[in-house]
């Protein structure tokens, strides 16, 4: 093969991947705006730290928590949650809402203290959640291999997403 076709050959494989990039970049854009749209705002999506996990997103104040469990009272069916930002909240969850641990539904009484947990319901104020969904969280290790994995892989995503986002509100 001669120079020149190698050249083209090489030079055409850069504009193929550039385009696919590309593509794949805006994909996550249209995707952010879909999502965006739906939960009433715009999701910040950084990371707190090395293996940290990202905020939660400011749709979900007052009608969430991701925390972890300082106390179960299984009778009343309430939960004392304690966020990541040292907020404490009372849970109360109802007799319809639904409890899961890893895709199965669990009673309330089963959830230990310490756990990580999502709540999603409505505000009932002064610091309390009237709970529709409570899900169990795995355990969380920052400094695991999985953990310091996929932080990598994220942070890689923002450093290619981060020029198309500019771009994009340059347009």
């Amino acid at each position: 093969m001669s120079t020149r076709r190698i050249l083209a050959l090489v030079g055409g494989l850069i504009i193929v991947m550039a385009l696919v990039v590309g593509a794949f970049c805006l994909g996550l854009r249209v995707g952010e705006m879909r999502s965006a749209s739906f939960q009433g705002g715009d999701v910040p999506g950084r990371l707190s730290g090395l293996a940290g996990t990202p905020p939660p997103p400011p749709w979900l104040a007052g009608h969430g928590i991701l925390g972890r469990v300082e106390s179960v009272d299984s009778q009343g069916r309430v939960l004392s949650v304690l966020n990541e930002d040292g907020a404490r909240c009372l849970v109360l969850a109802g007799e319809d809402a639904v409890v899961e641990r890893d895709h199965q539904r669990i009673y309330i009484s089963q959830i230990k203290v310490g756990e990580r947990i999502v709540i999603i319901g409505r505000p009932a104020g002064q610091g309390r959640i009237i709970a529709r969904a409570v899900r169990v969280l795995g355990n969380y290790e920052p400094n695991s291999p999985w953990a310091m994995l996929a932080n990598l892989v994220y942070r890689i995503y923002r450093a290619i997403n981060l020029p198309w986002r500019w771009l994009w509100r340059r347009v």
